[in-house]
C-alpha cells in the first residue's frame, strides 16, 4: 500500500477552524503574538512551514497536520514524529496572550469596583445612593 498524502489548504482549513471556535483573526493574532495584517497574510496562503502550523495548532486546539491524510490512513498514522513541543517563540506568544488577559480581567475588576463603590456612594450616573433607597422603602431617615 502507498502512502498518499492529500493535497491541503491550510490557510482555508485555519479559517475554518477559527469560524468553528468563533475566533475573530485580531483574537489568533493576539493569542500567536503578531498583528491582525501579519496573520491575514500568513492564513491566506496554501502553506506554511511546520513550526507555524504546531502554533496554529496549539493556539487553535485542532492537529491540523492530520488533514494531509485521508480518512482511512489516519489510524496508522504515527504523529508521533511530529515535534508537537512548542519552541520558545511559541511559549513566548503564549505567555504575552495570558498576560494580556490576566490584565484585562484586573481592569474589568476595578472597574466593577468602581462602579460599585460608586453605586453605594450613590455617584453611579442616575442611580440614587444606598441610603436614600433605604429610605424610600422604609419611609423614614436612619
Amino acid at each position: 500500500m502507498g502512502i498518499y498524502i492529500g493535497a491541503v489548504h491550510v490557510g482555508n482549513a485555519i479559517e475554518k477552524r477559527m469560524r468553528e471556535i468563533r475566533l475573530t483573526q485580531a483574537e489568533l493574532a493576539v493569542k500567536l503574538g503578531m498583528k491582525q495584517p501579519q496573520l491575514s497574510k500568513i492564513i491566506s496562503k496554501s502553506s506554511m512551514d511546520t513550526e507555524k502550523l504546531s502554533a496554529f495548532c496549539l493556539a487553535l486546539d485542532f492537529n491540523f497536520f492530520k488533514l494531509f491524510c485521508p480518512e482511512e490512513e489516519k489510524s496508522e498514522v504515527n504523529l508521533s514524529s511530529v515535534d508537537m513541543v512548542p519552541n520558545n517563540e511559541v511559549v513566548l506568544s503564549l505567555i504575552r496572550m495570558l498576560e494580556k488577559e490576566r490584565e484585562d480581567h484586573r481592569k474589568i475588576v476595578a472597574e466593577k469596583d468602581a462602579f460599585i463603590k460608586d453605586l453605594i456612594n450613590g455617584q453611579a450616573s442616575g442611580i440614587p445612593s444606598f441610603e436614600k433607597t433605604k429610605e424610600r422603602m422604609v419611609g423614614a431617615k436612619p
